[in-house]
């Protein structure tokens, strides 16, 4: 009776040992990935996991984590929160978005690209646009979560807690712990370095992903989202269509520009 008690206690012990990182529902699997890795929907449960769910970041920096979940079986209204991290009395950290990584088309390759810099297949589906929750995951289609933690500028260096829950309606389906150590370097406010991340607003592009015509009010509306995400995430080289943006037209026999556009799109972005 007695080694039965005992033989029960190990094999408890380690199943709750393992499911940090395996599975805490018999369909759902979830597991850490480097964020720079890009994940895709073919991907077999555990592919490119990290070796432990701790991650490194300064002060005033953003900090990406990314969670793979896959299911058996189709799990509808999936959700993700995380809560603020817990650094100890009086220690925390609340700046934090999740979101699911949605799926893209590519085409294509670049030409001539070697093929040990390719990451996948083409044409194929690639992780690429960041949507809220929640969303039905479909079977067997790995789908990233995606966590952005701003770590405050005024923030102690130390050890933090945090955790991942997943849930399907009302009900956990599984929670993933990680830890973040903060150390005591810092980001600057203000940068040298010019960094951009090309982008297109223009009419077709627009109207094809977000439903609004080029410099109508909702066209507008979304320049200047796109201008605060952007300044959140340190871009400050902005590329500017100008042959777009002013408008030539022709008075008489003379060639005249109207720059309103083009101001109004400095503007937006200088302000963001």
């Amino acid at each position: 009776m007695f080694r039965t008690f005992i033989a029960i206690m190990a094999i408890s012990c380690c199943a709750s040992a393992g499911s940090t990182q395996g599975r805490d529902s018999a369909e759902l699997s979830a597991w850490y990935v480097d964020s720079l890795v890009k994940v895709f929907p073919d991907d077999l449960s555990g592919a490119h996991g990290v070796r432990s769910p701790e991650f490194i970041g300064a002060r005033n920096q953003h900090l990406s984590v990314q969670l793979a979940i896959r299911s058996t079986r189709p799990l509808p209204a999936l959700t993700a929160e995380v809560k603020p991290l817990e650094g100890g009395p009086g220690r925390s950290i609340s700046s934090v978005e999740v979101h699911r990584v949605a799926y893209v088309v590519v085409g294509s390759h670049p030409p001539d690209s070697p093929p040990d810099e390719l990451v996948g297949r083409a044409p194929g589906w690639y992780p690429d646009p960041l949507e809220d929750f929640p969303f039905d995951l479909e079977v067997r289609k790995t789908t990233p979560v995606w966590v952005t933690i701003h770590i405050p500028p005024d923030e102690a260096p130390g050890v933090y807690e945090g955790s991942i829950a997943l849930r399907s309606g009302e009900r956990l389906l599984a929670r993933r712990p990680f830890r973040l150590r903060v150390v005591s370097a810092s980001v600057p406010e203000e940068t040298s370095l010019k960094v951009t991340n090309w982008f297109t607003l223009d009419d077709k592009t627009s109207q094809q992903f977000f439903g609004v015509a080029a410099y109508s009010k909702q066209w507008w509306t979304l320049v200047s989202n796109v201008a605060h995400v952007l300044a959140a995430h340190r871009q400050n080289v902005i590329i500017t269509p100008l042959l777009t943006l002013i408008q030539p037209r022709l008075e008489g026999a003379n060639l005249q520009y109207d720059f309103t556009n083009f101001d109004r799109w400095v503007e937006t972005f200088q302000q963001a």
